[in-house]
């Protein structure tokens, strides 16, 4: 079963109902920021080279999320995705399984910088292991779970806000002036 599930289960005392058939989680997974060493050390831990180049060009570091805009040459359009700099400053930008290459940094555009992890969507069948997939019980086989004994459906989008406030509103309100 998923861990995000776990988090809707608060009981039987909530009136409101959770289908996470419309619940499309976040994946967040580390991917770190490169194994860059300074300098090569001596036996005794004293740097005996000088520190390397600087892994950031143009502004831009490998990992950083741009977008693209090809005005001219063979690869016109637009491009968002993952972009692997070069020292010469034609970058490759990946995004999904494809890789564009030699990408000159005056058309990229820096939308937010490397921060050492990789976000993806995943369609809520509520899996969030490798062990759900060896016949451990899942959301997509146990129908019980899928209505997490909530009791109202809401629609939650990116952040997890509500769309349909109402509801929630409506529970608060109840809480606030019931003693």
């Amino acid at each position: 079963k998923a861990h995000w599930i776990d988090a809707a289960c608060v009981g039987s005392s909530t009136r409101v109902k959770l289908d996470i058939n419309k619940v499309n989680p976040l994946q967040i997974k580390a991917t770190g920021h490169g194994t860059r060493q300074m300098c090569l050390m001596d036996k005794f831990g004293f740097p005996r080279t000088k520190a390397k180049a600087g892994k950031k060009f143009f502004g831009f570091q490998t990992g950083d999320m741009v977008k693209a805009l090809v005005t001219s040459g063979k690869k016109i359009g637009a491009y968002t995705g993952k972009v692997a700099v070069r020292a010469s400053g034609f970058f490759n930008i990946t995004f999904g399984k494809t890789t564009i290459q030699g990408i000159n940094h005056k058309y990229c555009k820096l939308l937010f910088a490397c921060d050492g992890y990789s976000y993806s969507f995943k369609k809520g069948d509520g899996d969030s292991s490798p062990a759900s997939h060896t016949g451990v019980s899942s959301p997509k086989k146990d129908e019980t779970m899928k209505q997490a004994t909530l009791g109202r459906s809401l629609n939650v989008d990116f952040f997890g806000t509500m769309k349909s406030i109402t509801v929630l509103s409506l529970i608060i309100a109840t809480l606030i002036i019931l003693p």
